[in-house]
C-alpha cells in the first residue's frame, strides 16, 4: 500500500534512498499507515511542545506503530527543522546521517517501507517544521 507525497516528502525518501543505495541497500517505499500515524506523532510533538518519540500521553513508540498496523521490526527518525533554517529534505537527512543512532535506523537493511509526517508550527515558541519518519518491516 503505497500513499501519494507532497514534493518535500517525496524528496525525504529520495534523499534517504540515495543514502541506502550508496550502500547497496534496497530503497524503501511509502507505507499509508505508517505516514498516518507518523503525521500524528508530528501534530501531537508540536501541539504539547515536546520532542520524543513517545507520545504527549506516555504511550511507547512500539505502541504507537502497533496501532497503525501489523509489523514485525519498527523504527523512527524525527527531527525539527527552525523557521529559517531553511528546511530541505536533504539537509534533514544529512543530519540524520550525522548521528549515529539516526543512521543506522535509517541504513537498517531489514526495513522495506517508510511514513512520513511533516507539520508545520512552534516548539518551544520557534517556528518551524516537525518530521518524523516511521521505518518498518511488515508482518
Amino acid at each position: 500500500m503505497t500513499v501519494p507525497l507532497d514534493m518535500p516528502e517525496r524528496a525525504i525518501v529520495r534523499a534517504v534512498n540515495a543514502e541506502r543505495a550508496a550502500l547497496g541497500l534496497p530503497g524503501l517505499r511509502a507505507n499509508r499507515r505508517l505516514s498516518r500515524g507518523a503525521a500524528r506523532h508530528s501534530y501531537d510533538l508540536l501541539r504539547n511542545d515536546r520532542l520524543g518519540h513517545a507520545s504527549s500521553d506516555g504511550t511507547p513508540f512500539a505502541r504507537r506503530i502497533a496501532r497503525v498496523g501489523s509489523f514485525r521490526l519498527a523504527g523512527e527518525v524525527i527531527a525539527f527543522a527552525p523557521r529559517g533554517s531553511g528546511f530541505r529534505a536533504r539537509t534533514v537527512v544529512r543530519m540524520w546521517m550525522r548521528s549515529p543512532s539516526h543512521r543506522r535506523q535509517l541504513l537498517d537493511g531489514r526495513f522495506r517501507v517508510m511514513g512520513i509526517g511533516r507539520m508545520y508550527g512552534a516548539l518551544s515558541s520557534q517556528r518551524g517544521t516537525m518530521v518524523t519518519v516511521d521505518l518498518a518491516v511488515r508482518g
